[in-house]
């Protein structure tokens, strides 16, 4: 079976602030109730979603590829948090889609783990700061510490 796989979303940033990539996460999904076989798309999209949103006017990847293939999911929760929604969705049947480096959090948790039914790249962290702080000692010292932890 060939998964679909989702493009690179463009994003764009406001001209006061400074990004540095730091690190690529890949995505794994997490849910609660589902059998361990994997979940197809039309399982994946019966369920309510809680998602991370950063800015109120992006569309997630997740979702402009499924507009693209004429489906869509449904969003039950917003937050600007994959970790708060780790919290959100136990003992519901909220899906949420997180970072694979949330996963042991995850499981912690009692959620169980799936992939995604699509491909997905892989999200991008980064450091991001208002330029009017970038000769900032202390900030220049906090993105060195975390570029190096990385």
């Amino acid at each position: 079976m060939v998964k679909p796989s989702i493009s690179d979303a463009p994003s764009t940033m406001p001209v006061t602030v400074s990004v540095r990539p730091v690190k690529t996460c890949p995505v794994s999904l997490v849910l609660m109730e589902l059998i361990d076989e994997g979940v197809p798309l039309d399982e994946y999209l019966r369920y309510p979603h809680a998602i991370a949103q950063f800015r109120a006017s992006s569309s997630s990847p997740i979702d402009v590829f499924l507009k693209g293939i004429g489906r869509h999911r449904i969003i039950a929760l917003r937050s600007p948090s994959f970790m708060s929604n780790i919290t959100a969705v136990v003992g519901t049947k909220l899906i949420a889609t997180l970072l694979s480096r949330l996963e042991s959090i995850a499981l912690s948790q009692g959620l169980l783990s799936f992939p995604l039914p699509f491909l997905i790249p892989n999200f991008n962290d980064s450091l991001v700061w208002h330029r009017r702080t970038e000769a900032d000692p202390s900030g220049i010292w906090l993105r060195r510490l975390l570029i190096e932890t990385r």
